[in-house]
């Protein structure tokens, strides 16, 4: 029987660091605020601008909505928070996307977090650290490098493939190889959508599925399109709805889903 005292030792399940919290002149739900930013800016959106919906921000910090849009409202105002609205692709509304200003925070660190305190030095060091990587990210925009050029040469030879798969996909309808009758109307491959959106989806496609892969999905995502399975006749733009792409997950839901419909219902021959 593991006693209490073996429970307590073999780790602490609270999260908050004391003596961390101390240090910060903020109120507590500006803390935890601060704390979420700092992390989905640096460590899981990579230093980009991002888009999360309110309820998913509430469900992990339990900030309600009238205290959030009031600490928004004051980080924006000393310049380390910025908000944008704007339509999220394949969505219909608006939504809010957040940039923290980590070079604005070493600034105005002495209005975060008491310079007296014993952990002072290591604020400073960590977000002077925070702002040299984010600066150096926005740098490697500007110049495209190698790895990125080779992206974009993934992307038009993935592009290519997916224009090829749909014409052969309609040819296959139009035949009656897809229906179990021939179709009585024949479709006609129309010009698939290529933007820089897209292209930007196509390298990151690319990189986490191999070209077979992401060909198999777009085969099931097709054939639901010419056949009109699960509503995805409704669809307006066959690219932009196939290169869904959750942030918030990080995945591509609409490929995911037909590469899994695909392994389970197709065989080697189609």
């Amino acid at each position: 029987m593991i006693s209490d005292i073996d429970t307590i030792n073999n780790g602490c399940p609270l999260c908050t660091n004391i003596k961390r919290l101390e240090a910060y002149l903020l109120a507590p739900d500006e803390v935890i605020f601060f704390d979420w930013l700092t992390i989905k800016q640096s460590a899981i959106f990579g230093y980009k601008t991002f888009y999360y919906p309110f309820h998913r921000i509430h469900k992990e910090t339990r900030i309600k909505r009238c205290s959030l849009d009031r600490i928004i409202k004051r980080f924006e105002a000393i310049g380390i928070l910025t908000t944008e609205t704007r339509q999220k692709p394949n969505e219909v509304g608006r939504t809010k996307y957040y940039r923290m200003n980590f070079a604005e925070v070493v600034k105005r660190l002495p209005e975060i977090i008491d310079c007296n305190h014993e952990s002072a030095k290591s604020f400073k060091a960590y977000f002077n650290a925070l702002a040299r990587m984010q600066a150096k990210a926005e740098r490697g925009k500007l110049q495209p490098s190698v790895s990125e050029q080779r992206t974009d040469i993934n992307s038009t030879n993935l592009y290519n493939t997916l224009v090829e798969t749909y014409k052969q996909r309609i040819a296959r309808y139009n035949a009656g190889q897809v229906t179990a009758d021939i179709p009585t109307r024949k479709k006609t491959p129309t010009q698939l959508t290529r933007n820089r959106s897209i292209n930007n989806r196509l390298g990151m496609l690319s990189k986490r599925y191999n070209e077979d892969s992401v060909k198999m999905a777009f085969i099931a995502y097709c054939d639901a399109i010419l056949t009109g399975k699960d509503n995805v006749k409704a669809v307006h733009n066959i690219m932009t709805y196939f290169l869904t792409y959750d942030e918030v997950e990080d995945c591509f839901t609409v490929v995911d889903t037909f590469l899994a419909y695909f392994q389970q219902n197709y065989s080697y021959q189609n």
